[in-house]
């Protein structure tokens, strides 16, 4: 089991505990192997410690990345338990997108393009509906006044 805080990655499986400044994971890592850790009596830890590093660095890019590499404005990935898949956007406005369906990059694309446009519609017809109850409210206060 792999568990990170703030630049502490912990595998609790493999007694291993690695140490990183935020966005800067392949950088500043630390690596250190608890006491207990059965890697130390292992005559093939070498080889053993570089395969489940590499299984860390995959698990915090398809599940940590914005806290541990550099963040982009947008990041896809897998939720924790990888049933969902995730479209993420860190700047601001933010969002999070669940994807439900396997599709193609384009397909996804299309369909985002597509909620855009909806969204301004939305907007124009949102502030349409503003101006004609400011209308109203103006024409009901002259013949109440």
């Amino acid at each position: 089991m792999i568990s990170l805080f703030s630049g502490v990655l912990s595998d609790t499986v493999n007694l291993i505990v690695i140490l990183f400044r935020e966005h800067e994971f392949n950088e500043t890592q630390k690596i250190t192997l608890l006491d207990e850790s059965e890697l130390l009596k292992d005559s093939n830890c070498a080889s053993r410690l570089a395969k489940i590093i590499r299984e860390i660095g995959d698990y915090i890019f398809s599940h940590h990345y914005s806290i541990a590499f550099p963040t982009p404005v947008y990041e896809l990935m897998q939720d924790d338990e990888k049933d969902k898949t995730l479209l993420i956007r860190h700047k601001y406005p933010r969002f999070t997108v669940e994807i439900q369906d396997e599709c193609k990059a384009k397909e996804l694309a299309n369909a985002m393009k597509k909620a855009g446009e909806f969204l301004n519609k939305k907007e124009q017809l949102w502030k349409m509906k503003l101006k004609k109850k400011k209308e109203e409210n103006r024409k009901s206060e002259g013949l109440e006044a």
